[in-house]
């Protein structure tokens, strides 16, 4: 394996984490925001949307990581795993 290959691998893997970090990030920001408005009484629209909305990211960044190889996607599903522990460390300390 060349160099110049290992790098492009090295940068693609960096990059599809940090856009799983990312997209974890949004994603269960929104879920949060979407169960203080059912529980607040306020559901409706707004937490559909919501909802809506946090489907349709993943879907989107999931699927350019899964077009992009078998490295990637896993590169991007660790950083969304590291986005839900990050957000279930936030959830538990604030409660």
């Amino acid at each position: 394996m060349s160099s110049s290959t290992l790098t492009s691998i090295l940068i693609s893997t960096l990059v599809m984490t940090s856009a799983g970090l990312v997209l974890g990030l949004m994603y269960f920001r929104m879920l949060r925001w979407t169960v203080e408005n059912i529980v607040g009484g306020r559901g409706g629209l707004w937490s559909a949307a919501l909802t809506v909305g946090r489907f349709v990211c993943a879907l989107v960044v999931l699927t350019v990581a899964a077009k992009s190889g078998a490295v990637a996607l896993l590169a991007a599903l660790a950083g969304f795993s590291l986005a839900r522990l990050i957000a279930l460390r936030v959830v538990w300390r604030t409660g």
